[in-house]
């Protein structure tokens, strides 16, 4: 206690000694000012023991509080400013809104890189990285880099035109590059005439004009693909691709004979098969295999879990040797989960699963055109084409 008040005491005194100096040069510089009176009076109140200590504990709490908001001081280390700087980068960009947009943050420079759409996506990006640095004024963001952005390449009036039209059970798909819409209408009209609608259409109108060779080719491959079940045309300046299946011989050969009265100045590759109808039995030995299987199914994914194990991959090499075998069918794969809690958790678990096993049919060369996957949660307790019930994975033959 005595060291305690000695320190006291002479901080006192000190404070008294600077408070007389104070106020002596105060009364040199501003005699008779009204001002001075006013200074002298702060001056002697600053000056005085509680008020020292108020200015002390004003001044510690002004640092503080700056060190927490600029992540300077001992308070903050470098890879904390950075993640800090990171987050409102990212937060300034909106991945929900700009998601080709990649922010990282080396020491106070923001490095913006991937694909931009436009140049004015590309400064609209930067001046939103750039903003976030306000928030924090002494140790924000002071430079953003956006060299590694590149800018999508748009199409040119001299490209070449590719038009690709698929044809499937889910209906017509248009694509590609092809600056002729009354052509594309017309595509569109022959396949309204055998009941086929248009279920996507993404052809950009740029590039150069197809001429009345491209135009011939691209309606006659439309008017081919009208007899045909399936199949997909690519027209190109100097080639058609031609790929498809018929019903019976007599559309196959319709079409054939349609293809082929295209110019014979394209390159022209062209493929028609018939396919078969399966025999009356088939299905009934293809689903019976896919059964038998279905426990080894469950049994490859970790309790709760999406993931396969890594045992899994055999099994999976056996459901893809049955599932081409079984090649005039389409699949659906149903999984059910049922020791997870709450149910959307479940039904998110079981959809994952039955994405997986797509996934893993189509790396062992299983077209994606036959699958289709379906996670059903804790919705279904019991099989309804079995006894088979709680969690499980059944693959059920959908046409």
């Amino acid at each position: 206690m005595t060291a305690l008040a000695t320190f006291w005491n002479a901080i006192v005194s000190r404070a008294r000694r600077l408070r007389t100096a104070f106020l002596h040069i105060i009364a040199k510089i501003t005699p008779g000012w009204g001002f001075g009176r006013h200074l002298i009076r702060l001056g002697r109140l600053a000056a005085s023991p509680p008020g020292a200590v108020f200015l002390f504990v004003l001044g510690f709490a002004t640092v503080g509080v700056a060190s927490v908001h600029l992540g300077l001081g001992p308070l903050a280390s470098a890879a904390e400013l950075e993640a800090r700087l990171a987050d409102d980068a990212r937060r300034a960009v909106g991945r929900a809104v700009t998601p080709w947009a990649d922010v990282a943050v080396d020491g106070r420079t923001a490095r913006v890189s991937g694909e931009a759409p436009t140049i004015i996506d590309r400064e609209r990006v930067r001046r939103a990285v750039a903003d976030a640095a306000g928030e924090r004024i002494l140790a924000g963001i002071a430079d953003v880099d956006v060299r590694a952005v590149s800018v999508a390449a748009r199409a040119q009036a001299s490209d070449p035109f590719r038009l690709v039209i698929a044809r499937s059970a889910d209906g017509v798909r248009l694509s590609g590059l092809y600056n002729d819409g009354e052509t594309l209408q017309n595509i569109v009209q022959v396949f309204a005439r055998r009941s086929a609608a248009i279920s996507e259409n993404s052809v950009e109108a740029a590039g150069r004009r197809p001429g009345e060779t491209g135009r011939r080719s691209a309606l006659l491959s439309a008017r081919a693909l009208a007899f045909l079940i399936r199949g997909e045309a690519e027209i190109t300046a100097d080639a058609l691709l031609f790929r498809g299946a018929a019903a019976n011989p007599s559309d196959a050969s319709t079409a054939r004979a349609i293809v082929e009265s295209v110019s014979s100045t394209l390159r022209k590759d062209i493929i028609i098969t018939v396919d078969e109808p399966p025999a009356p039995d088939e299905a009934g030995v293809c689903q019976t295999r896919l059964d038998a299987i279905a426990a080894d199914l469950q049994e490859m994914f970790y309790a709760r879990e999406a993931t396969i194990i890594p045992q899994g991959a055999e099994t999976l090499d056996r459901l893809g040797q049955i599932v081409r075998e079984c090649r005039s069918f389409s699949l659906r794969i149903e999984s059910h989960v049922f020791d997870v809690e709450p149910s959307s958790a479940a039904s998110a678990v079981s959809e994952a699963r039955a994405d997986a096993i797509v996934e893993a049919l189509i790396a062992r060369g299983v077209s994606p055109g036959r699958l289709e996957a379906a996670g059903f949660g804790d919705q279904r307790m019991a099989s309804e084409r079995s006894d088979l019930a709680g969690d499980r994975i059944e693959i059920v033959i959908a046409n």
